[in-house]
């Protein structure tokens, strides 16, 4: 199995190949977030050309796109990649981070007329949010949004369905070290699902009991570079069974290991369902960040979770003040915490797998580029 510690050493290897074949339109080189190692990677990888494979399908029919990313090294990749694969002159861009999404942003985004968006889809959505009904006309020319980076969620589709509702959303899995590992997204498969790119190997590692393991690729870097059983970092399952289309291979992206998709325990902690018990206060939460880990007590491995929340000022008067929100909050969560279809996090807590629920307001969380919310701390 390959990590990012072996990414970390292959480092630049492809620049071999760069110098026997000179075409700079071929290669790139790649500085990756850091979010999972916690130090950034530099790697150089070649990157098709041809108008017939992927990156060229994807950006043919782009002439304006808004690229929303939360990375600088992201933005300027699928910058990169557009102007490298779009041969239309009149070809244009619009690059924003999350930091650009404020009062200006729809008046921005009608002088420049996108025609498709692009990047992940929590910053998309919450751009989206922002363009007010006077410049509405700012979304009228996008047809296409393809999202990439993260998994699409149950409220990042309705958003996008109640804000641009004719534009065909396509999905694309990928990482900054190897590029596109799909294959043009199908009209068969449902959200985060993906057939493998020509070039790309999948096969999961440690799955189980409902199939769901570590994925790992095999995929190259340039003519003499490849990665083998490389653990991207994700988690996913295998869909049984052709199809319809006639691909034999079907993969389904569940989140990220240790962030948005956590084991703990023995039991499975995701994003979407805190996403659902969060919205069941009615406002009264504006954001979370939760804190997974485990702790040796008494002999015992208990599971502990810490929700950090910060309150919404106009939802949160009729409850005495910040302490009284947390007490409410850690009081209510657990019970609206459903991990099962019957199992909520409270029966965890009664039965003794996991510690009480803990709830800290704060005032405010550190800028992060992705969005991440939940994550497994290792103590």
């Amino acid at each position: 199995m390959m990590t990012k510690d072996d990414i970390n050493a292959i480092g630049l290897a492809a620049l071999k190949d760069f110098e026997k074949d000179r075409n700079a339109k071929a290669y790139m080189i790649r500085q990756t977030s850091g979010t999972t190692l916690g130090k950034p990677l530099l790697i150089c990888r070649a990157r098709g050309v041809d108008k017939k494979d992927l990156d060229g399908r994807t950006y043919k029919e782009i002439k304006a796109p808004a690229l929303f990313f939360g990375s600088f090294n992201a933005r300027l990749s699928h910058l990169s990649n557009f102007f490298t694969h779009n041969a239309d002159p009149a070809g244009r861009a619009l690059v924003l981070s999350p930091q650009d999404i404020n009062a200006d942003l729809g008046r921005i985004l009608s002088e420049f007329q996108p025609d498709a968006f692009l990047g992940f889809p929590s910053v998309m959505v919450r751009a989206l949010v922002a363009v007010d009904q006077k410049n509405a006309d700012a979304l009228t020319g996008v047809h296409s949004v393809h999202f990439i980076g993260e998994a699409l969620t149950g409220i990042h589709r309705d958003v996008l369905r109640h804000k641009i509702p004719d534009a065909q959303i396509y999905g694309h899995y990928a990482t900054a070290e190897t590029g596109f590992l799909s294959a043009f997204p199908c009209a068969y498969t449902d959200a985060n699902q993906y057939h493998p790119h020509r070039k790309a190997r999948f096969r999961l590692v440690s799955a189980d009991q409902d199939g769901i393991g570590e994925i790992a690729v095999s995929s190259p870097l340039s003519r003499t570079v490849s990665l083998t059983d490389y653990l991207v970092g994700d988690v996913g399952r295998m869909i049984p069974g052709p199809c319809r289309c006639g691909n034999e291979t079907t993969f389904e992206l569940m989140g990220r290991k240790n962030f948005d998709f956590i084991k703990l325990s023995g039991i499975v902690l995701r994003q979407e369902l805190f996403e659902r018990a969060v919205a069941s206060f009615d406002g009264l939460i504006a954001d979370y960040r939760g804190e997974a880990r485990e702790v040796w007590q008494d002999n015992k491995i208990y599971g502990a979770l810490t929700l950090n929340v910060l309150l919404n000022p106009d939802s949160h008067a009729k409850i005495d003040a910040d302490g009284g929100a947390a007490a409410y909050i850690a009081r209510e969560f657990p019970k609206r915490l459903y991990l099962t279809q019957t199992a909520t996090f409270d029966s965890l807590i009664q039965r003794g797998i996991f510690l009480p629920f803990a709830v800290a307001v704060v005032k405010e969380f550190p800028y992060q580029h992705k969005s991440v919310k939940i994550r497994k701390i290792e103590t």
